[in-house]
């Protein structure tokens, strides 16, 4: 770099034409490799700040996402809370569901919003009580 001052400093001491440009190409050349050293500088910096997530962070975000799930109705369970995170799929984390029955479970994401699990069991009660009447 100071090889380039150098130069500068000699072309504008000469004062003429030719010897101006080349101190313009020398600016030229000097604002891009002050640019470079200053990519490379940013690049370093983005990898030294680079950290892999820790479980608890995958955690936090995982549980994060899955909020907006509390509130929400699927046949007949209502997800009330956000239980054990399952850190591969999300859709496996434990949930805790109120049924309309007043009953609370635990279960998994998927069963839930699949319809795989449909109440706490009491409709299945109901269909068993209706059948010994028949």
């Amino acid at each position: 770099m100071s090889e380039i001052y150098q130069s500068l400093k000699f072309c504008i001491q000469q004062k003429d034409i030719q010897h101006l440009k080349i101190a313009k190409i020398l600016i030229d050349v000097a604002i891009r490799e002050i640019q470079i050293q200053e990519e490379a500088e940013k690049i370093k910096n983005a990898e030294q700040n680079k950290t892999s997530y820790t479980k608890e962070d995958k955690e936090k975000r995982i549980r994060e996402n899955l909020k907006e799930y509390i509130g929400k109705t699927y046949n007949k369970l209502k997800i009330i809370e956000i239980g054990k995170i399952d850190l591969l799929n999300s859709y496996d984390s434990e949930v805790i569901c109120q049924c309309e029955c007043g009953n609370t479970l635990s279960t998994r994401l998927r069963y839930v919003i699949y319809g795989y699990k449909k109440s706490c069991g009491c409709d299945i009660e109901t269909k068993n009580k209706k059948k010994l009447k028949t």
